[in-house]
């Protein structure tokens, strides 16, 4: 989508954010905006600086500026938690069988290196008589793992063909089970072409593979095959945060940890500072030193020494959180731990704010206030295909700078209303008026009796 057509479908957004007539010291802090050429939309991944220092745990009072200080629309987004990767096509080995599969197979000779205990499969002939190519043998060494997709190749003059082809694995080239059929096509009508070079099956993980052709084998033969590695999911990589305990006055076995600010933790870990120590411990979490406190988890800690040596508790995935303060009381009595304090571990994935380039840049990031309300939009359904057929350009965030300050955090005591004030004061009076004028008019309509 062309970027003026952007801008006219953001009008409505655009003049909106900036109704509130925001600038970029309105807020306590902010940060430049760093972009790699023009783009449509950008994207950021949310630094620590930010979290610490905004007063929303939706990061709502947060605003992007363009060079003319005028709001841009964004988006805050949180990535999913595992992310999938695809691996590019491996080129394999590719050899030809003529005539029936299985005869083709005995007329193989199979040798064995015990060195590296490599296979090399060699055809020493077709049965006489029999020239088709009827299926190959390949070999994904080159490739260990599972596979999910053949590729083949095959000259692009090669006359018109469709069929079917049956895939089957093996781990020593005599048992053989059929994982998947693919179809293949090799069409023209005019200046028109259908390919269909791809056969897709199940992750299977074996030695070898043998590609048939199911009936009539096509006139040309295979020049290329390529496997395509089944995609796996990574975890995102996680931000890390340490903060030193400390022990709670008057409280044997509990420690305070203080992060900073919100941060949406979604995985902690308890270090402790003396070896061979084990316990049993709670932690909870608040919004305010003085608590209250909410429990989140019961776990076991340890860290003792072994042979190779020391063993230690791994981290432990709990839902979002997003409290600053965190408390550990240990279940056993007191003194299990030593007398070190010890350090909370915490894991995230940081929110991803994107937004539009409205305007010239430098953009920057300004957040951090007590008054400001969130104004995030929903750029998907505005501008269908971001993120998509629309790339997101990726930007750095330079170093935080201070805008308008820390004082920005505090929302200032509102003033005396006097209009609302005198209001009230000059009904209470009415009523009072009112309530002697009743007072006089019933003590004239009622003389007091003459003696």
């Amino acid at each position: 989508m062309p970027r003026f057509l952007i801008a006219i479908c953001l009008s409505v957004v655009g003049v909106s954010a900036q109704a509130a007539d925001l600038r970029p010291d309105d807020f306590a802090y902010g940060m430049r905006l760093t972009t790699q050429g023009a783009s449509v939309a950008y994207r950021v991944t949310i630094p620590v600086d930010v979290y610490s220092h905004t007063s929303r745990r939706n990061l709502g009072d947060l605003r992007v500026f363009n060079a003319n200080d005028e709001v841009v629309p964004h988006e805050l987004r949180r990535p999913a938690e595992l992310t999938e990767v695809v691996q590019a096509a491996v080129d394999l080995p590719l050899f030809a069988l003529q005539g029936d599969p299985q005869r083709a197979i005995d007329s193989l000779r199979v040798t064995i290196v015990a060195g590296d205990r490599d296979v090399s499969v060699l055809t020493t002939g077709a049965p006489a008589g029999e020239t088709a190519i009827a299926s190959y043998i390949v070999n994904s060494k080159a490739l260990p793992g599972p596979i999910e997709a053949f590729i083949l190749g095959w000259r692009e003059s090669q006359v018109q063909y469709a069929g079917e082809m049956s895939v089957e694995a093996s781990d020593d080239l005599s048992n053989w089970r059929r994982v998947a059929l693919g179809s293949i096509a090799n069409l023209r009508a005019g200046s028109e072409s259908l390919v269909e070079n791809e056969i897709r099956i199940p992750a299977t993980n074996s030695r070898y593979y043998r590609l048939s052709w199911i009936d009539r084998p096509p006139p040309f033969t295979l020049i290329r095959l390529q496997a395509r590695a089944a995609r796996t999911q990574l975890a995102q990589p996680r931000e890390l945060y340490v903060a030193d305990g400390l022990a709670v006055p008057g409280a044997a076995g509990e420690f305070d940890f203080r992060l900073p600010g919100n941060l949406p933790v979604d995985q902690f870990n308890v270090a402790l500072p003396e070896l061979n120590s084990v316990a049993r411990v709670t932690l909870s979490v608040s919004e305010a030193n003085a608590g209250p406190w909410r429990p989140i988890a019961t776990t076991s800690v340890y860290r003792l020494a072994s042979g190779t040596g020391e063993t230690r508790n791994t981290a432990r995935s709990v839902g979002l959180i997003q409290r600053p303060y965190w408390r550990m009381r240990v279940e056993q009595p007191a003194g299990v731990l030593g007398k070190l304090a010890p350090r909370l571990q915490v894991g995230w994935v940081p929110h991803e704010l994107v937004f539009i380039a409205r305007g010239e840049p430098p953009f920057r990031l300004a957040y951090g206030s007590a008054t400001v309300e969130s104004a995030e939009v929903r750029l998907a359904d505005i501008v269908p295909g971001l993120g998509r057929e629309i790339p997101l350009a990726v930007v750095i965030a330079d170093p935080e700078e201070v805008l308008g300050g820390p004082a920005r955090l505090v929302a200032a005591a509102k003033p005396f209303d006097w209009r609302s004030a005198l209001l009230w004061i000059s009904l209470v009076l009415g009523v009072l008026l009112l309530g002697w004028m009743a007072f006089r008019l019933m003590r004239d309509m009622n003389p007091p009796a003459d003696d």
